[in-house]
């Protein structure tokens, strides 16, 4: 009972990360997102069915340091957002009330064993764990056609990938979740102890 109430952060990941995998069809770097507002089918814990969510997920034993490029701010258009590592420790706000104060900028994730320089330009990030989730809310000034169309336009700026590929980034890629269901929760079932084994060997 301990291990199950303890280990709920790091199972409530899992649970977001095998959606990210499973029904999103998505890989680490990847941004799944709800260009018309999270609905039912968004099931995921605390969703406010008005807001523009978009999800993605980094590995850093995978892939080394990870680069998130963050747009800055337009007019009538913007985000705000965190970073955790795998417990769901805030590891950095990002966007309008974040580290950048809506100007953008260059995050550099990185594993918890780096002992590298950080290259100058970046903002950098020290998770515990080799796994991190990202969470940004794609903030519009209204509903209006124009002002949606701004913000859809800010959010295809953004870039992920590993510092390794920085002189020549793959293209993004955006999976469109509105109407796939997205089952993001924790099954509270012997599946939590498998869940709870593979992330803590996982880190």
């Amino acid at each position: 009972m301990d291990a199950a109430i303890w280990g709920q952060p790091i199972v409530s990941f899992d649970a977001m990360r095998q959606a990210y995998f499973r029904d999103a069809k998505a890989n680490y770097n990847d941004v799944i997102w709800w260009p018309k507002g999270a609905g039912w089918k968004n099931q995921s814990l605390t969703v406010n069915t008005s807001v523009r969510y978009l999800y993605f997920f980094f590995n850093t034993k995978n892939d080394g340091p990870v680069v998130l490029e963050l747009p800055g701010a337009i007019d009538r258009a913007g985000f705000f957002g965190t970073i955790t590592d795998a417990w769901f420790v805030p590891l950095v706000d990002i966007g309008s009330q974040g580290e950048d104060n809506g100007k953008g900028g260059k995050y550099l994730v990185l594993p918890p064993d780096y002992k590298g320089d950080v290259p100058s330009g970046y903002i950098p990030v020290r998770p515990r764990t080799y796994n991190t989730y990202t969470l940004v809310r794609s903030i519009v000034a209204s509903e209006s056609e124009e002002d949606v169309r701004k913000s859809d336009e800010l959010v295809k700026q953004i870039k992920l990938y590993p510092l390794s590929k920085a002189a020549n980034p793959p293209v993004q890629r955006f999976v469109d979740m509105t109407d796939i269901l997205y089952e993001g929760l924790v099954s509270y079932d012997e599946s939590l102890y498998t869940s709870l084994a593979r992330m803590l060997n996982e880190r």
